[in-house]
Order: structure tokens, then C-alpha cells, then sequence
């Protein structure tokens, strides 16, 4: 039973008790979890519409492909505008 506690006691040394910097808040947390998810998203985006290219899509919100290239030019549209405010 000793020898497992000094066991575990040392795994988590390194990577919890160690550094103080490296253990994240909350907000902090859910902040750095929904840019991940949110990049995530976007790659998801420019990935279906990349491999379904030549192929029309049908015009109407319940198709994905015509809302993944939807969003990929209101993308656009917030990177141009921001290009020219500066």
C-alpha cells in the first residue's frame, strides 16, 4: 500500500503538484476549449467544401455543403472588411 501511494504520489508530481502555471482556471479552461473547438469547426468547413469541390450543391439550408460554403464567404467577407479597416 506505501509503495502505491509513492507511486502515484510521483506520477502526479511532475504533472499536477509541479507547476502551479500549468493548472488552468475555469474560464481559462473553457476560453482555450471553445477556440479549439471553434478551429476545429473550421477545418471540418474548409475540408468538406476542399473534397467536394465540382460538386453543386442544392441551393437550400438543409444542405450541408451549401452551408459549410456559406460560411467560407462570410469568412471572406469579415477578412476583407478587416483588411480594410486597418
Amino acid at each position: 500500500m506505501k509503495n502505491n501511494l509513492k507511486k502515484a504520489l510521483g506520477a502526479l508530481k511532475g504533472k499536477v503538484i509541479g507547476k502551479t502555471s500549468d493548472v488552468l482556471s475555469a474560464p481559462a479552461r473553457l476560453k482555450y476549449g471553445l477556440r479549439n473547438r471553434t478551429s476545429d469547426s473550421k477545418y471540418k468547413t474548409f475540408k468538406t467544401v476542399n473534397d467536394m469541390r465540382g460538386v453543386p450543391d442544392k441551393g437550400n439550408e438543409s444542405d450541408p455543403l451549401f452551408r459549410a460554403r456559406a460560411t467560407m464567404r462570410l469568412e471572406k467577407m469579415k477578412q476583407r472588411e478587416a483588411l480594410e479597416n486597418n
